[in-house]
């Protein structure tokens, strides 16, 4: 008997999806039929065969999944339906809670401008390309702005995913992304951040007046922790004897929200002198009530309801929702320091000049 294998083969008829994974499999009545699975590029297609073939052998489990229920013929489902059924999907997946708001606020976007009853089969590569070109930006600050070439990109590669999901789940034929390229980003063209020099961090330390944020902005600076990072370590993370924070995962309580890190690196990053002594002064008085290093009980006693109801609700928490106000705490700071700045300063600015945190021992001293 012929060994059950799937193979790869080119199909140069179609385009978009070339490259042909093909298989039979046996039914019940004994019957041997032939399916087939195309895809856009060739390491997809072999990658799937792979699987396939070890399926075909009993090796591992069956690794298609049912096809969502199409509303209509092909091409007719509402754009909005489409959307949904696609992101309750992914949220399966178990992404990141900001990864699926991205592709959430992205797919979003195409919805308000096609409208949600719109057909999907009837989104054309035309439409698509105006669609990219009149979007703007959405935050008050400085809404109706032209959106820089890279969140451009990022709509584009989200409806590439989408629309490639919807070719393979028959909602629709050939998708309208396939022509769509993305755009070449230059320096000139990439959103700049203020970068702190150690004499203007140095000012910015002594223009504020809260000890717990001095240790923060400290422990961005000097480690290069990101936002939600800083703000979800426990004391017990940070070793001052050793002079090392470190920056580790951890699981949800009933009181207390998980901590998930990007890419699950676990690390351990050596503290500069002036973060230790910083963090030092601040746990001499640290008051109770918070398991949080830079969270105070007041704001930890908003967060617990806020975790509870996401939790009935099977929602998905966020590390930056641990603190607020932060960039206009820091943007009121660097006002008053007089810092001139070049550019958009933020709180993620603090770990873009991570690396720059190298202060004169005078420095240290007098903090």
């Amino acid at each position: 008997m012929r060994p059950r294998k799937a193979s790869v083969a080119k199909d140069p008829r179609n385009p978009t999806r070339p490259w042909v994974v093909r298989w039979s499999e046996s039914t019940e009545d004994g019957r041997r039929h032939r399916k087939s699975k195309a895809f856009p590029k060739q390491r997809e297609a072999e990658k799937y065969a792979n699987r396939k073939t070890r399926e075909l052998r009993g090796e591992v489990a069956p690794i298609d999944e049912p096809m969502p229920e199409r509303v209509g013929g092909l091409g007719d489902t509402p754009l909005g339906v489409f959307v949904n059924t696609y992101l309750e999907r992914r949220r399966s997946e178990s992404l990141r809670p900001a990864t699926l708001k991205l592709y959430r606020d992205n797919l979003n976007r195409l919805v308000n401008h096609f409208g949600e009853g719109r057909g999907i089969g009837t989104i054309t590569p035309d439409g698509i390309a105006k669609f990219i070109a009149e979007q703007r930006i959405v935050l008050k600050c400085r809404e109706g702005q032209t959106l820089s070439k890279s969140s451009r990109n990022s709509i584009v590669r989200d409806l590439k995913i989408a629309f490639r999901l919807a070719a393979s789940w028959g909602y629709v034929s050939v998708s309208p992304m396939a022509g769509v390229k993305l755009l070449k980003v230059n320096t000139d063209d990439r959103r700049g951040w203020h970068y702190l020099s150690p004499s203007e961090f140095w000012a910015l330390l002594k223009n504020t007046d809260s000890d717990s944020d001095k240790a923060a902005y400290a422990i961005m600076y000097g480690a290069g922790l990101r936002y939600g990072e800083a703000y979800s370590l426990q004391p017990s993370d940070v070793d001052l004897s050793g002079g090392y924070v470190h920056v580790r995962p951890r699981e949800a309580t009933p009181d207390t929200p998980p901590f998930r890190i990007k890419d699950h690196e676990c690390r351990s990053i050596p503290l500069p002198k002036y973060a230790v002594d910083l963090i030092a002064k601040w746990l001499e008085s640290r008051p109770d009530g918070s398991p949080y290093l830079f969270v105070s009980p007041e704001r930890y006693e908003r967060i617990k309801p806020r975790w509870r109801r996401m939790q009935a609700r099977g929602e998905q928490w966020q590390n930056k929702w641990l603190a607020n106000n932060t960039v206009r705490n820091l943007r009121l700071r660097a006002e008053r320091a007089e810092i001139t700045l070049t550019a958009p300063l933020t709180i993620h600015s603090l770990r873009k000049s991570y690396g720059r945190s190298v202060l004169p021992v005078s420095v240290h001293e007098a903090i």
